[in-house]
């Protein structure tokens, strides 16, 4: 099962072409989770990591995918993840508060502790977007080796702006298909 955590706008209806196009990579409909979060009430990272955790799976293995605002969410959720939680995927986001000025996003967990609590059996892959607009923000993340010395890390570079999903939604799905095909009691 893959569970998806959405970018800023928080409904995740953004994410729908990008799980139309993984079901063709994969050849058969692939069960998904999209994790909505509440649109009335504003909340900090702390709220919105109880709610992630409150509605993931705890019945099936399952990789989490974190776009942009998410990623933070997904890290903390890795550092200490659910027991059916088997990999991680982040896409277009960020580890350390791109804006430390505005705080949020402290105690941030770090590669090595993310690593060592997926422990050697789990893994997790970046997607990178590469374009204008990410180079000139200074979006870059470029995931390579191993990461802890422990959990298998590698990433894809896809040309793109930040909003990867949507833009190349094809291309996500076939760097994130191939991916889960090859992690095992995922196929």
């Amino acid at each position: 099962m893959l569970v998806l955590l959405p970018g800023l706008d928080g409904t995740g209806k953004l994410l729908t072409t990008f799980v139309q196009a993984l079901a063709q990579v994969l050849c058969a409909p692939w069960e998904t989770q999209v994790i909505a979060y509440p649109k009335d009430e504003p909340l900090g990272y702390d709220e919105l990591e109880r709610r992630v955790r409150g509605a993931l799976p705890d019945d099936r293995p399952f990789v989490l995918l974190a776009e942009s605002f998410s990623g933070p969410i997904a890290i903390r959720i890795a550092a200490s993840p659910a027991r059916a939680m088997r990999g991680v995927i982040l896409c277009g986001t960020f580890a350390r508060n791109p804006y430390p000025l505005l705080g949020g996003s402290s105690g941030l967990p770090g590669a090595h502790q993310v690593a060592a609590s997926l422990g050697s059996g789990a893994a997790h892959v970046g997607l990178e977007e590469r374009g204008p607009r990410a180079r000139a923000s200074g979006a870059r993340h470029r995931p390579s080796g191993r990461c802890g010395g422990q959990t298998p890390h590698q990433g894809a570079v896809i040309d793109g702006p930040h909003l990867l999903l949507q833009a190349a939604p094809q291309e996500c799905a076939a760097a994130v298909g191939q991916w889960l095909l090859r992690q095992p009691g995922f196929t």
